[in-house]
């Protein structure tokens, strides 16, 4: 918090230090900018709801603004921190509350969150891989992330400056095989041990690099199943069998 005020002290932006009691006797106004050491509190509510005119931000926040000369975040929710600048997020297969969580966090460290996936949409945030949104994301190459990223970024920069693409976070890229059962026909046991070894694999994050790894040009049938949905794959060639 005192680096972010001295930073507007520098900018000539004239802060001023109040007590949380003295929160309602400030006049509010979209040019009003409260800066909080935490969200939470009576406060951090009564300045988040959506009645309140003014703009809720973290210390790092505003350092990061400041700093860089970059204006202020507008959004309609608080934003704490500028980890995931850029980032928008839409999900698929979670349910209500989850959706609802993880579009609080994202807003609050400066991404924005989508219901719907769009060409503006940067990353898909997903615990299962196959969905009608996934099949689009990786149509389009878009990254898909499981639910504990954006948790895991909030958590991360309560403590310091860092970047949700940072290395630290890329194991929380959702595995696109994730929640399919795969069945193969007609190929020798240690091709089938290596598709195996790839689909189970943490470190698999690619299907391009699945399909480069394994040969599959033999394969009489390789089926994934999917919520009663069979999906074959042959060679380079999925297609859809009604179930």
């Amino acid at each position: 918090m005192r680096k972010a005020f001295l930073a507007c002290q520098d900018a000539k932006l004239k802060p001023q230090i109040i007590s949380e009691d003295g929160v309602s006797d400030v006049p509010q106004g979209t040019n009003v900018v409260f800066v909080l050491q935490e969200f939470s509190g009576a406060a951090f509510r009564s300045l988040s709801c959506s009645e309140s005119l003014c703009r809720v931000v973290g210390p790092r926040c505003l350092y990061h603004c400041v700093t860089n000369e970059v204006a202020i975040p507008s959004n309609e929710s608080p934003v704490f921190t500028m980890s995931m600048k850029g980032v928008i997020a839409t999900a698929s297969k979670l349910p209500q509350n989850r959706k609802e969580e993880i579009a609080f966090l994202i807003s609050c460290v400066g991404g924005s969150y989508t219901d719907k996936l769009t060409s503006s949409v940067t990353h898909l945030i997903s615990e299962d891989g196959w969905s009608p949104k996934c099949e689009k994301a990786i149509e389009h190459k878009i990254p898909m992330m499981r639910h504990e990223w954006a948790i895991a970024v909030w958590q991360a920069s309560k403590k310091r400056d860092l970047s949700a693409f940072d290395e630290d976070f890329i194991k929380y890229k959702l595995p696109p095989f994730k929640g399919m059962h795969i069945s193969c026909s007609n190929l020798a046991q240690g091709v089938k041990e290596k598709i195996q070894a790839a689909v189970e694999s943490n470190e698999l994050h690619e299907y391009k690099k699945f399909v480069a790894e394994i040969d599959l040009s033999d394969a009489a049938l390789c089926g994934l199943f999917l919520d009663g949905c069979k999906i074959f794959l042959s060679g380079f060639t999925w297609s859809h069998v009604v179930p």
